[in-house]
């Protein structure tokens, strides 16, 4: 071979090893950067669909740990009743509840409305508040049987999928359309200590659920019908405590979707959740996608939750020191970020024209209630919150959000409470310590704490306009030495 035609070979040897020398870091660091752009895009799209599927993640490890037994308080299967407390009001013990009602007794129960709709016995009232609150699976409440909405006669009512294309049979008094498969219903009847067991007798246990097909065959013998666990719809999802902020959440998350679907406003954002492995058209698998998209939806998991949790207090709608709840508490729409810190403030939360709450965590002077200080409550005269029902004062916890233990059996105060003093003004105090005060009016209207973090909790039942428009207030609560 000539000498100039090796030389030639030589150097486009030499050329191709430098070409592709140079290539390789080249593509190293396109790999780099696009899985770098995978990770951001998935803690992105995830962070927005954690966000987005807070609710659905919190009542599906609700349904879960309910329908199998886990919530000590009040567990059973689906299209069975379950009373809370075996048919007692809240106390200290009370642990599934956030924040739970001592002044109501509570039911629960859980239904799959695919394979057919189910009717509810709401036994006659006689004038007592009680409630029916219908949750779909993104905690929006859809609707309501109570004292407000169809009064205390009582009467059978239709709960079916908003899909269902039969007709209400003879003999029922109305219907709700639930717009997904899974709804929970939560049933509340106010009671006192004294009144609870004879209440959990006359009202509580008589509340029963039959399959549709159960009261066609006989509509008079249906309200006197055992409570049968439904077994004909798929088994709740498997979600528990631990897949909050955590990749097992997505997987919750896609579940619920699939049985649920997109609305037609929501195709493209669900779309979105389909790209990246979670959506209601996705399996989600994350040994499928690649490394750089789950590590993105692992952080993003882990981001979400936390700051969900963080912002579940908006210290901007306080007033004389009390957070009220939104108004549109409940009634979520389009707003996904309020829906996910309701969720995660406690499942259950009614709308405020049922009941009103307010939450205090501050004096007057904005220093953290403790219950080694004592404080005092002042509604004037004309000050007493309005309402159709009752209203009272709890007090919790402030971090657990439990009812406290002061061995007194006393967990609330107000207008149900008996024996409250007026000054002669005609002014209600209310004192909140942990001793029992040595003056007998201020002992007739002593709400007991513990020493610790305190977290105060006033509810108004069917409150009246002026609670609702924000034209009254609840007065601050001021150390009693002021």
């Amino acid at each position: 071979m000539p000498a100039r035609a090796l030389f030639a070979l030589a150097l486009a040897s030499i050329l191709a090893t430098g070409s592709a020398t140079a290539q390789q870091p080249f593509e190293s660091d396109r790999q780099q950067a696009y899985d770098r752009a995978l990770r951001d895009w998935g803690h992105a799209v995830g962070t927005l669909g954690y966000v987005y599927g807070a609710p659905l993640l919190e009542l599906a490890i609700a349904e879960y740990r309910q329908t199998h037994g886990l919530a000590r308080d009040m567990s059973g299967a689906r299209g069975v009743i379950a009373h809370a407390m075996g048919g007692r009001l809240p106390t200290h013990e009370t642990s599934w509840l956030t924040a739970p009602n001592p002044d109501a007794l509570h039911s629960s129960a859980w239904l799959d409305l695919e394979p057919q709709p189910y009717l509810l016995w709401i036994p006659p009232m006689d004038g007592h508040w009680y409630h029916v609150q219908f949750e779909d699976s993104f905690t929006n409440d859809v609707g309501y049987l109570s004292s407000r909405t169809v009064g205390s006669v009582g009467g059978w009512y239709l709960v079916a999928h908003e899909d269902w294309e039969g007709e209400r049979p003879p003999g029922v008094m109305d219907e709700l359309r639930i717009p997904t498969p899974i709804v929970w219903l939560l049933i509340r009847i106010a009671a006192t200590r004294k009144s609870e067991a004879d209440f959990h007798a006359r009202y509580q246990a008589q509340f029963k659920l039959v399959p549709l097909e159960v009261y066609q065959r006989n509509p008079k013998a249906a309200a006197h019908a055992s409570a049968q666990p439904q077994t004909s719809a798929k088994p709740p999802v498997r979600a528990t405590n631990e897949s909050r902020g955590t990749l097992d959440a997505f997987r919750v998350v896609q579940q619920r979707l699939a049985r649920i679907g997109a609305r037609p406003d929501e195709a493209a954002l669900l779309a979105l959740f389909d790209r990246a492995g979670f959506g209601p058209n996705a399996a989600f698998d994350p040994a499928q996608l690649p490394r750089p998209l789950v590590d993105g939806l692992r952080t993003a998991a882990r981001d979400a939750h936390k700051t969900i949790q963080e912002l579940r207090v908006a210290p901007e709608r306080a007033r004389n020191g009390w957070s009220s709840a939104p108004p549109t508490l409940g009634a979520y729409g389009d707003d996904y970020l309020l829906r996910a810190t309701a969720a995660a403030g406690g499942l259950g939360a009614s709308i405020p024209a049922e009941i009103a709450s307010a939450e205090a965590t501050t004096d007057s002077d904005g220093r953290p209630l403790d219950g080694r200080n004592d404080y005092v409550i002042r509604f004037e005269g004309d000050g007493l919150p309005p309402n159709e029902a009752f209203w009272s004062i709890a007090a919790y916890t402030a971090d657990s959000r439990r009812l406290l233990d002061t061995r007194t059996g006393r967990y609330s105060i107000g207008s149900a409470s008996e024996d409250l003093r007026l000054r002669p003004s005609g002014a209600l105090e209310i004192f909140v310590s942990s001793d029992a005060p040595e003056d007998p009016v201020r002992r007739a209207n002593w709400l007991p704490v513990r020493p610790g973090p305190l977290l105060l909790v006033a509810r108004v039942y069917q409150p009246l306009p002026p609670v609702l428009d924000g034209s009254y207030s609840l007065p601050p609560v001021v150390p009693a030495d002021d």
